[in-house]
């Protein structure tokens, strides 16, 4: 997780220097999430159009990492975002998510930024409340921010988040049986399993 969260150019604290541990320790203990990259060229200009991605002020093609990241590797950021959805859920409500509750998980990479306010996204409706993350007086927001929302009619606890400036999402759970069906699968995460 600490790899996939450092791979985005806006990262200010992100360098080659503390990025290649983490890529080596993933490339030797887990040759199969590492993430490929494409070779610069052709290929590369026609994976940042594909997805419609606009260069920032100042950035130039040539300074834009692409990476492949696989299946399995997702699956295993479901699970760290499992933890997550779980710890806030308990920090918020008050209460333990019960096993096997039922989670939408969205999530993206730093192509959905805009170049004017990129954590607009996280101004989701439901999910107006905003703590400040700080150690030793410091903000954290550049390593890990959120905002959240709980409906009590529905009992559903709403998330927006981002770690660093490359993993980004929504999630929402516990989710009943009624939303559950209507959801595409590979959105869904159910809590307490481990396959």
């Amino acid at each position: 997780m600490a790899l996939f969260a450092r791979l985005s150019y806006l990262d200010a604290h992100s360098s080659t220097e503390s990025v290649s541990p983490l890529a080596k320790g993933v490339r030797n203990n887990s040759p199969e999430v590492y993430p490929l990259t494409p070779d610069a060229g052709e290929e590369y200009s026609k994976i940042l159009e594909s997805i419609d991605f606009v260069l920032p002020k100042g950035i130039t093609e040539d300074q834009v990492g692409v990476a492949f990241v696989s299946a399995d590797a997702m699956k295993r950021i479901d699970r760290v975002l499992q933890k997550i959805f779980c710890a806030l859920y308990y920090l918020h409500t008050g209460k333990i998510l019960p096993n096997k509750s039922t989670i939408m998980v969205l999530r993206t990479t730093n192509q959905i930024l805009a170049d004017d306010d990129p954590y607009d996204w996280l101004n989701i409706p439901g999910t107006n409340n905003r703590p400040v993350i700080v150690r030793s007086g410091k903000s954290l927001a550049d390593q890990f921010d959120y905002r959240w929302g709980f409906n009590t009619v529905e009992g559903l606890f709403s998330l927006s988040f981002h770690l660093r400036f490359s993993i980004f999402g929504i999630m929402i759970g516990p989710l009943p049986e009624h939303i559950k069906t209507t959801m595409e699968q590979d959105a869904l995460i159910v809590t307490g399993r481990s396959d």
